[in-house]
């Protein structure tokens, strides 16, 4: 059952309205700036209504915070370069509202199977752990992967994950922008020296 659940999990994990967006992932983004002025962007970040907006908060605020009085950035990372890391933000935010929508339309799939409440009770373990890998898709999947099978009826497992297949095959398809945006991870490294 588990190498069939990790295919589906790659487009589940999402965020915006269903996960907000938490301060540590955008201290990874921004490691350079000011936490406190990151932990504040992120809160406006959470409270915008679109993707759109968003971006434009984001792009705005790096024309200003983007490196803290005093940090030194080392040569070449991006960190230290506005062009490209708006770019990378708006990678980030453009992933967390195609997960929202992916994952949206994979559990309201599996309420075709399942109960609706075992349906809600597999999206609040999914945000919980989004939150607590702070939107780290990648270990927010291995964890899932672990956890989600106990909340599955054993009879109703198989069915589940077809459905889970079946539903995020036809929307990768027919949604290859957003297919390409919940590809976005956090970068290890970023500086040459």
């Amino acid at each position: 059952m588990k190498r069939l659940l990790l295919p589906f999990l790659v487009v589940l994990l999402g965020g915006a309205s269903a996960q907000n967006i938490t301060n540590n992932a955008m201290r990874t983004i921004f490691k350079y700036a000011d936490p406190a002025a990151v932990d504040k962007l992120t809160a406006a970040l959470n409270k915008d209504n679109s993707t759109t907006a968003q971006i434009k908060r984001v792009t705005s605020w790096i024309d200003t915070n983007l490196v803290k009085k005093g940090a030194k950035v080392p040569k070449g990372a991006m960190e230290g370069n506005k062009t490209a890391m708006v770019k990378y933000v708006t990678g980030f935010l453009n992933s967390r509202a195609s997960l929202v929508k992916l994952v949206n339309k994979l559990f309201d799939g599996v309420k075709t199977v399942i109960s609706a409440a075992k349906a809600t009770e597999m999206k609040k373990l999914l945000w919980k752990i989004d939150k607590e890998t702070n939107n780290d898709l990648p270990i927010t999947v291995q964890q899932f992967d672990e956890k989600v099978v106990s909340i599955i009826p054993k009879d109703k497992q198989s069915a589940v994950f077809a459905k889970l297949v079946s539903t995020k095959k036809d929307l990768l398809a027919k949604n290859p922008q957003d297919a390409k945006n919940i590809q976005w991870t956090f970068k290890k490294s970023t500086s040459s020296g």
